[in-house]
């Protein structure tokens, strides 16, 4: 791979790295409790982000070996920076809004349109009369 690339690489994922390293400070603050939040969600955004950089660093290190065309060298430098630059932000805007991307039951978006929807089921059933419906009487 050419110098350009590696040095990408490596510029990028020394970027990516810092910002786990400043995810390492509200981490501290929730640990010791000055600041309310998800300890679990600011240690990931610490760890995960170190990580993240380092995959990028670790990526240049090897990046030469690699006998790639010019655009799949292009393709594969761009991917692996803007994947890691989406993972810092969603991981570090989970931590910030404590809020988990895999949570049962579904987001709360869903959750509230999924509700509404029962809703207007439920008033429906009821306008008609239906037996069992919340709010009527089984005819009898």
């Amino acid at each position: 791979m050419e110098p350009r690339a590696t040095r990408q690489l490596t510029f990028h994922g020394a970027v990516v790295t810092l910002v786990g390293l400043l995810a390492g400070i509200p981490y501290a603050m929730v640990a010791t409790e000055r600041m309310p939040g998800s300890e679990r969600a600011w240690r990931f955004a610490h760890a995960g982000n170190i990580l993240g950089g380092l995959v990028l660093i670790a990526v240049a290190g090897v990046a030469d070996r690699l006998d790639l065309v010019p655009a799949r060298r292009s393709l594969l430098v761009w991917s692996l920076v803007l994947g890691a630059y989406a993972d810092a932000l969603g991981i570090v805007a989970a931590a910030t809004f404590d809020v988990r991307g895999l949570i049962p039951g579904g987001s709360l978006a869903k959750h509230r349109g999924v509700r509404a929807a029962r809703v207007r089921r439920g008033r429906r059933a009821r306008r008609r009369g239906v037996a069992g419906a919340r709010g009527t009487r089984p005819a009898g």
